[in-house]
């Protein structure tokens, strides 16, 4: 058997699985139809391709906070191969197969630490589990389906907004332009990010972006979700046990993914939830989303690799900060292009950080700020005004609600646990013994989360809102072993 040194973990076999269960539920779900057996498994392959190439890459288990870096950089390499395939008509794709089926194989020689446990087996059930929730989950709001020609053919709820989207899709990968080509070459400014990564990903499939809408993201775009995500979470982990002397969390915990299960299957009814399953079924809140979650991991690994963790003083030390900030901001202004809304949170980040870590006591870091804000009057000028013919802050636009203080409290039922948690676990029991934590940065954390569920009681749009939810996630799984370690030691205590 061939042994390659890697750093493949329990995090790539979760994520892995996802990719495999979805592929094998949506070729049988086409069965007795027109169903591409090959498709389904090209998609596979470049997502095991996609997975597992930063676990061989990184063979140092020192330097596994890189992995996030790498997956970034491989989809991006992935994507500048299809721009390529669609300008100069050469076929790059035959090697990405190639590729991805040789580290397959090399996963399946390598991976020993799935020995048959009682541990193991509960990781392998909950991810069974998971991987069949956000499938469904993804399908759940009936605007796609495997079965998207046949809904069209017979008019059985084939729903307009993903035709919409695949039609966005489909004009920017045949001319370059982003538009749904009803009224011409007319630019139209919506989500401009998702459709160019759906347009390219479906050349390299070559496939159309309906199919790729329809059948395939739950194969490739759902698994690297969830693996930004997690990544985030251990990342995190490091962060807060360094600051508050806990344990941090071990990939290779079922626990980590029974509390993934139970966050993104949601632990309340999904029919009372202004916020439930947005995170799948709205591709580019999903892409938004794992661009925040990447983001939050290259600041946590800036300020994991400080010498001095109260966050009192910013000192360059191991990485290179500035250059990390700047691909920072540039991912912000990708995630702005890709959900409106996220040219507001990341503002949010950006300010708080500013401010709370006193980064203007360093010239560059206010270079960076009015950089920001300057990205900011133009988006909001050039691009927000003509959003769908609303102005964002225009009260009677199609996209503001009013929502109740049930709506309110429901989307931030989780961030306030999360808060109330922290305070408990961390025995702040006196108002001296708080204002004593926020002066030493301690709770920053919750400084943050406070502060941004008071900002978004403001926000009428609903992809505003949810965001609180899904940073409210990352660090009640980064703080489960303070919980659990003080929960068993108060056990102990009382037997």
């Amino acid at each position: 058997m061939i042994k390659i040194k890697n750093t493949i973990s329990h995090i790539e076999c979760f994520i892995l699985l996802i990719a495999f269960i979805s592929s094998i539920i949506n070729y049988y779900y086409r069965l007795g139809f027109d169903n591409n057996i090959f498709l389904i498994a090209k998609t596979f392959i470049l997502s095991c391709l996609i997975i597992l190439l930063p676990s061989l890459i990184i063979r140092n288990t020192n330097q596994v906070y890189l992995k996030p870096i790498l997956l970034f950089l491989i989809i991006i390499f992935i994507l500048f191969f299809a721009l390529l395939k669609i300008l100069i008509n050469i076929n790059f794709s035959v090697f990405f197969y190639i590729a991805g089926f040789i580290i397959l194989i090399i996963f399946f020689l390598n991976i020993v630490f799935l020995k048959f446990n009682k541990k193991n087996f509960l990781f392998l059930l909950i991810s069974i589990i998971f991987s069949l929730l956000v499938l469904s989950a993804y399908y759940s709001n009936h605007y796609t389906s495997p079965l998207i020609y046949e809904k069209i053919i017979n008019g059985s709820w084939a729903h307009r907004d993903i035709l919409y989207h695949a039609a966005i899709s489909g004009i920017f990968k045949t001319y370059f332009f982003i538009g749904t080509g009803a009224d011409g070459f007319v630019p139209y400014y919506y989500h401009v990010g998702s459709h160019i990564i759906v347009a390219l990903l479906s050349e390299i499939l070559e496939t159309n972006t309906l199919i790729f809408y329809s059948i395939l993201w739950p194969i490739l775009l759902t698994p690297i979700f969830f693996q930004f995500f997690i990544y985030a979470c251990i990342e995190s982990s490091k962060f807060f046990s360094n600051i508050n002397k806990f344990k941090k969390i071990n990939n290779n915990d079922y626990i980590l993914y029974l509390f993934i299960l139970f966050l993104f299957g949601l632990p309340l009814d999904k029919s009372i939830l202004p916020e439930n399953y947005h995170y799948l079924f709205s591709q580019s809140y999903s892409v938004a989303l794992m661009i925040l979650f990447f983001i939050i991991n290259l600041f946590l690994i800036i300020f994991n690799n400080k010498n001095d963790l109260t966050l009192r003083i910013i000192k360059k030390d191991k990485v290179d900060e500035y250059l990390i900030v700047v691909f920072i901001i540039t991912l912000a202004i990708l995630a702005s292009y890709t959900k409106v809304s996220f040219i507001f949170i990341t503002s949010f980040i950006f300010i708080f950080l500013y401010i709370r870590l006193k980064l203007f006591t360093k010239i560059i870091y206010n270079f960076f700020l009015i950089f920001w804000l300057i990205f900011v009057a133009y988006f909001y000028l050039y691009f927000i005004h003509y959003f769908s013919g609303n102005d964002l802050f225009n009260k009677s636009a199609s996209m503001s609600h009013t929502y109740s203080f049930t709506d309110q409290l429901l989307y931030s039922y989780m961030p306030l646990i999360y808060i109330f948690l922290r305070i408990y676990f961390l025995k702040i029991y006196s108002l001296k013994e708080f204002l004593h934590k926020i002066k030493n940065s301690k709770i920053v954390d919750i400084e943050f989360t406070f502060i941004l569920i008071i900002i978004l009681l403001f926000i009428s749009h609903q992809y505003f809102k949810g965001i609180q939810l899904y940073i409210s996630y990352i660090f009640i799984i980064a703080n489960i072993n303070l919980f659990k370690s003080e929960f068993l030691e108060k056990n102990e205590k009382n037997i």
